[in-house]
């Protein structure tokens, strides 16, 4: 009978340290995936693991059609001229594109009316750019760039030196770069508005450090670059992108004191829940100069935004503006969405409401131009400016630049 007991009290003794090691282990648990940093981590895993690294589908060829209405509520004069073009009609955009050609045309229509008809073509042997504008003047535009610019480098989308042959391994070391590089003293976490805040602060000096450690970390990485097809163009440029940044930083603490900034990306989720609720950026110059942006998930198709500004310049007293907002993006199909903005109090403008209509179609076709004819604006002789303006003043696009030649 003892023999009996001292199993069955063996038994409950190893149950209650089977639960405590799971009440242990979970309660751990909770608070590593849990701590900010490992929200932060969660979050950065979770975007890159649903980004599409790489490439569906190339188009050289598609077209772009934006349907925009809307309404301005403005109590400035300026304002209301440009708002009454918005409030009692429909704005059509659309623009076709050609990379293969490094052609743009675009139309736009009011009221189904064509206001504007325009084409860009750019040419590599001669470094020109060449514009058309219908009703406008009966030749092309000529505008010189820069020897070295080349606009089909950019546009080059076959046989791309930084496609990548292994996106898979590309996007882990850039994850693992990103996370070793965000240090534990970065993070903090509270309770607030029944969420928990995470948040990521950084002085001005960390994030350049930061910026810099992963630019550089991944340019050294042999296994990342290896992973472009052209491992050799890759590093080439990471290397401008590194020498770029001193410049681009310096620029920055030529107008502020870089000592008092503080950058601070904060992420809201729900107790017991890793789904992001709320995104929150802070860039602090001093106690008296902050911007603030927060984003709010309203549901899956819905966010709320709101920007809030704060300033003191020359011993001048704090001024403060704010306004607010929210989007709608609904994905009618594989071509066509629908976006709706709401933006209330706008500085200087007032309540803005906007919708559009976005569809895109690929393998469209732009006739070839000739640009024999062209001429260079610079050097046009009055007769022909006063020829141009006079065009301008008959076109229906006019009363928008109207303005301008008052």
């Amino acid at each position: 009978m003892e023999n009996k007991k001292s199993k069955k009290g063996l038994v409950i003794a190893i149950c209650i340290i089977l639960i405590i090691a799971l009440l242990a282990g979970g309660a751990f648990y909770y608070l590593k995936i849990t701590a900010p940093k490992n929200v932060f981590i969660s979050s950065i895993s979770a975007y890159m693991d649903t980004a599409n690294v790489e490439k569906v589908k190339e188009f050289t060829q598609f077209n772009t059609t934006v349907a925009l209405s809307g309404k301005i509520e403005t109590t400035n004069e300026e304002i209301a001229e440009y708002a009454n073009i918005i409030n009692n009609g429909k704005i059509t955009l659309n623009v076709q594109t050609d990379l293969k050609k490094a052609m743009v045309g675009a139309d736009i229509d009011y009221q189904n009316e064509k206001l504007l008809q325009a084409k860009a073509v750019y040419k590599e042997g001669d470094n020109n750019i060449y514009l058309f504008v219908q009703d406008l003047y009966d030749k092309y535009f000529r505008v010189k760039t820069d020897k070295n610019f080349s606009i089909n480098d950019s546009l080059k989308t076959e046989n791309d030196d930084l496609d990548l042959v292994n996106p898979t391994k590309a996007k882990e070391i850039t994850k693992e770069t990103l996370i070793n590089n965000l240090k534990e003293e970065y993070f903090y976490k509270e309770n607030t508005d029944g969420l928990v805040k995470n948040t990521m602060k950084l002085t001005f000096a960390e994030f350049k450090t930061l910026c810099t450690n992963i630019f550089t970390e991944l340019r050294d990485n042999e296994e990342y670059i290896n992973s472009f097809k052209n491992p050799v163009k890759a590093k080439e440029e990471y290397n401008n992108i590194i020498k770029n940044l001193p410049d681009l930083f310096e620029a920055v603490e030529k107008e502020i004191d870089i000592n008092t900034v503080t950058i601070e990306i904060s992420l809201y989720n729900k107790l017991f829940s890793s789904e992001i609720q709320k995104l929150e950026y802070k860039v602090s110059i001093s106690e008296d100069n902050e911007a603030k942006m927060v984003i709010n998930k309203v549901n899956n198709n819905t966010y709320e935004f709101s920007v809030e500004i704060k300033t003191k310049k020359d011993g001048l007293k704090v001024t403060a503006e704010a306004f607010n907002g929210s989007i709608t993006v609904e994905k009618k199909d594989d071509k066509t969405a629908k976006v709706d903005i709401i933006i209330d109090n706008i500085p200087d403008i007032g309540k803005v409401t906007l919708n559009m209509e976005i569809k895109n179609s690929s393998n469209i076709n732009i006739d070839d131009v000739n640009t024999t004819n062209s001429v260079d604006f610079n050097y046009l002789p009055n007769s022909e400016l006063m020829k141009i303006y006079t065009n301008l003043t008959k076109m229906k696009i006019y009363p928008l630049f109207a303005a301008y030649f008052e």
